[in-house]
């Protein structure tokens, strides 16, 4: 905005002061500020929080804002007089500002010291703020004194927040050490976190424990989790253990899991068979699958006898893969006649009757 222009909008945001609506003074504050003439842009704050800004919070952020300003400028001595002020209006809420600002600005001591006081102050999110801030410099350590005092205070949390950053700084063993505390405390996720970040070091063993606490903690979803990860490991036959356990405590989609790691390791006759007990515990989806597996493996008459059995269970598509299937094998005959006449009762191809309607003779295999 040209200068000239400027002070007429000082003009108007003064008449909208005088006619009571003081908010006007910290936007002509704003404006100053955007503007570089920062001296006068204190004025200006200074008089909105002089001019009727009576709650605690707007008056706060009329002098923080103006802190704000100065720290940006590098005029920090001056900004922690502004800040001082703001406390007395709303405490802690400005001290935890004036550590933020003065971190953006790097001066990480200036701001630990802002963090003391409100901790002194007894706000106790401000020691979890502080240790977030080390960690995120580098300096861990004293990050880990600050989670620790910030677990202290009942913020439980800070000690899962302490084993990421560990994790992170590929400090894996201190990480667990830290882990520990929360599951102690009651917070199970962290005997999950714990195993994920022990099976992506290639420690799968020392994983398989904590997944076995995570077990007897109530979560049984660890049981699928800790099968697949064996499964991905190549130790599928201590996967199906896992899925096993995961079927017995009720998760039976895990007996179809199960029998899809077998058919990828091309070990199919084991994967029919937890296929099968899929189906028996009412996954009926696994028999369609069983179905498309023996197709693919060329034993069409077994095909043909599972895709029955989904049609048994309510499969509305079971008809037109089985005609499909016929024709992809030159039964063309055979197709056209089941898609046309449907099965007997014991599905056998039906003979030829009059349909009530006329038929297709396209299944719409390869739609």
């Amino acid at each position: 905005m040209a200068a000239g222009r400027l002070d007429e909008a000082l003009t108007w945001y003064q008449c909208a002061a005088d006619v009571g609506y003081s908010k006007a003074l910290q936007w002509a504050a704003d404006l100053m500020a955007a503007a570089g003439r920062l001296d006068e842009a204190l004025t200006w704050y200074q008089r909105a929080a002089d001019a009727g800004h009576t709650e605690a919070l707007r008056w706060a952020a009329d002098l923080t804002a103006a802190a704000g300003q100065l720290v940006g400028a590098d005029r920090l001595d001056e900004a922690v007089t502004w800040v001082e002020r703001a406390v007395v209006a709303s405490g802690t809420e400005a001290m935890r500002w004036a550590a933020e600002a003065l971190a953006a600005a790097g001066h990480l001591d200036g701001a630990l010291t802002w963090v003391e006081r409100a901790v002194d102050a007894e706000d106790t999110e401000a020691m979890r703020w502080a240790a977030d801030l080390m960690a995120a410099v580098g300096r861990l350590d004293e990050a880990l004194t600050w989670y620790q005092l910030a677990a202290d205070a009942g913020h439980t949390k800070a000690l899962q927040c302490a084993a990421d950053r560990l994790a992170e700084a590929d400090r894996l063993d201190d990480a667990l050490h830290w882990a520990e505390r929360p599951a102690d405390a009651g917070h199970t996720k962290a005997l999950r976190w714990a195993a994920d970040r022990l099976a992506e070091a290639d420690r799968l063993d020392d994983a398989l424990h904590w997944v076995e606490r995570a077990t007897d903690a109530g979560d049984a979803e660890a049981l699928r989790w800790a099968a697949d990860l064996m499964a991905a490991a190549g130790r599928l036959d201590e996967a199906l253990t896992w899925y096993q356990r995961a079927a017995n405590a009720g998760h039976t989609a895990t007996l179809q899991w199960a029998a899809d790691r077998l058919a990828e390791a091309d070990r199919l006759d084991d994967a029919l068979h937890w296929a099968e007990r899929a189906a028996d515990a009412g996954q009926t989806k696994a028999l369609r699958w069983t179905a498309d597996q023996l197709a693919e493996a060329d034993r069409l008459d077994d095909a043909l006898h599972w895709v029955e059995r989904a049609a048994d269970a309510g499969d509305a598509e079971a008809l037109r893969w089985a005609a499909c299937w016929l024709a992809d094998t030159g039964r063309l005959d055979d197709a056209d006649q089941l898609w046309l006449y449907g099965w007997e009762p014991d599905r056998s191809i039906a003979d030829a009757w009059d349909p009530p309607i006329s038929a297709s003779r396209n299944p719409g295999c390869h739609q």
